[in-house]
């Protein structure tokens, strides 16, 4: 028991618990918000990230479509194969490769997207030379030197999509299989009340309930058993000056006669 605990007033202890009591709350309260915070944008940005990854891999998928359509067109003889079409498709897949590219946030994505550009750069220079000619294009042209270059491309984009699917599969399954971490922080702050509330009542029975209970029982010892007053206390406090005034009305006092 220190010197500042002896001398400081009731009023000022319990003040002083008070605002002890309040401030370790709302620590435990701000580490709560900290930690839903952080909880919240941890998911909301790996959440972000996949699902940017997969519109890239579908706008990737679209842009293929529109490149195998003008090979349709070709081998239909419907008429000559739309080059601004053809040069659109792949300026968007192109640019969504590299949105794909500028977004990798899981181990395996750098090699998912690596392994679509260079089939897909292997698929571009098939088709750029068979563009400048398109009356050669055939079906057996098309069958045999495209559309495998095509399927290992969308091949290599469902394992893109596969794999923002399974992390966030993993993500959700994080939070459902462990709930302790999302009630945590409340955990927090329903234990820390308990914790200071218990500091708080051990003070408040230490310096006033457990002093003013040894007067009372010395008075009555005094009336009762004629002994002498003699309560000691530590603290110097509003329970000493009362004790000191028991003692100095005591002695002016008689004692009374024994029974």
């Amino acid at each position: 028991m220190t010197i500042f605990s002896l001398i400081m007033s009731i009023k000022v202890k319990i003040i002083m618990g008070f605002v002890i009591l309040a401030s370790l709350l709302g620590i435990s309260g701000m580490i709560s918000i900290y930690e839903f915070t952080k909880l919240g944008n941890a998911v909301t940005t790996l959440l972000d990230d996949n699902f940017r990854s997969m519109d890239y891999a579908h706008q990737m998928s679209a842009s293929l479509y529109e490149q195998r359509r003008n090979f349709i067109e070709a081998i239909s003889r419907r008429g000559v194969p739309s080059f601004e079409r053809y040069d659109s498709a792949k300026i968007r897949f192109e640019d969504n490769l590299r949105g794909a590219a500028n977004n990798l946030t899981l181990p395996d994505e750098f090699a998912c997207v690596d392994s679509i550009a260079q089939s897909y750069a292997l698929l571009v220079r098939i088709s750029d030379s068979l563009m400048a000619y398109h009356r050669f294009i055939t079906l057996d042209v098309y069958l045999g030197h495209v559309l495998p270059r095509i399927e290992e491309v969308e091949s290599e984009i469902s394992d893109l999509l596969a794999l923002n699917e399974q992390k966030l599969v993993q993500t959700a399954a994080m939070l459902h299989g462990n709930p302790l971490r999302t009630i945590l922080p409340g955990l927090l702050i329903i234990i820390s009340s308990i914790a200071f509330s218990i500091i708080f009542n051990y003070m408040i029975n230490l310096y006033l309930i457990n002093p003013v209970r040894r007067i009372t029982k010395g008075i009555n010892d005094f009336i009762k058993y004629k002994r002498a007053f003699d309560v000691p206390l530590e603290a110097q406090d509003e329970v000493h000056a009362l004790r000191e005034a028991v003692k100095s009305l005591i002695k002016k006092t008689p004692l009374p006669p024994a029974h």
